[in-house]
């Protein structure tokens, strides 16, 4: 078996520091569709167009967009994107050892049906974001969409931001998924396939110091009444909130999914309360 050559050849340190200081995940740049003259005048927009900006050094590739004014940015192949979110990852946990680990137990728990296990390790990710993760961004790409900059606009940023590192881990696994798999009803979150497992995830994020038991089973009603796991053969469904206050998961509701043994589970982080209707 070969080497991630990419990941092996090193991702640039200044790359990752910019993504983190502008608080980009690697999910925003999933066919990221950009103004023509973004592409024609490159030097002038990448200071303002984090896309345009990776697009230069190699690390997104040009396609055509859906008419002549717009071309799509995208990862030119899954070796690019699974190397920078390794790196983003190493970078968040400050150490390869320490991240490494962490994907290890979320590849056990996504084979192992394991929602606490899984939980777990998403709330020592969130545990080790910077505080500058948060705080709203002063300045925007110069083809984002205008907003009113109200706490309703800051919301969707923060639970964009939760979700991109989450999008993180699995990147870096290059597991099978769907970002916001369109079922007839609607999208779900998460989508991912891995040790024969498909995995159902919604997530919500509250803002408020109550009603996280609420939100988690808002959560599962919306995967069920959208008919979101529609199409699969047994998946585990999971439903978990976030709290923005707290910055972790604090609660989580399973359907399909087993319980993992207290040593698999044991870390000297604080668990998050859940129940399960398996």
């Amino acid at each position: 078996m070969f080497d991630n050559f990419w990941y092996g050849s090193g991702t640039p340190s200044q790359l990752v520091s910019y993504l983190e200081k502008n608080r980009l995940t690697i999910h925003e740049f999933n066919k990221r569709e950009v103004r023509r003259n973004s592409i024609i005048n490159p030097d002038l927009v990448a200071r303002y167009n984090p896309a345009v900006f990776l697009q230069q050094l190699g690390y997104l590739s040009l396609r055509s967009g859906k008419s002549e004014q717009y071309y799509i940015l995208d990862y030119p192949n899954t070796e690019v994107r699974t190397s920078l979110a390794r790196s983003v990852l190493t970078s968040d946990f400050k150490a390869e050892v320490e991240s490494e680990l962490v994907l290890t137990r979320v590849k056990e728990a996504l084979t192992k049906r394991a929602p606490d296990m899984l939980v777990r390790e998403f709330n020592k990710l969130l545990s080790e974001l910077s505080y500058n993760y948060f705080e709203p961004k002063q300045d925007k790409p110069t083809d984002a969409p205008e907003t009113s900059g109200s706490a309703k606009d800051f919301e969707k940023i923060s639970e964009g931001l939760y979700c991109g590192k989450i999008f993180t881990i699995f990147y870096a696994l290059d597991v099978e998924q769907k970002a916001e798999k369109q079922g007839n009803l609607g999208r779900a979150d998460f989508v991912v396939t891995f040790g024969g497992n498909t995995w159902v995830i919604e997530v919500k994020v509250n803002h408020k110091e109550e009603g996280d038991k609420t939100l988690v089973d808002t959560a599962m009603n919306q995967i069920k009444e959208k008919n979101y796991a529609g199409g699969f053969d047994n998946p585990v469904l999971l439903g978990i909130c976030i709290n923005d206050n707290l910055r972790a998961v604090t609660w989580w509701r399973c359907e399909g999914g087993t319980a993992a043994s207290p040593d698999d589970v044991a870390d000297k982080r604080g668990d998050a309360k859940y129940y399960s209707d398996a």
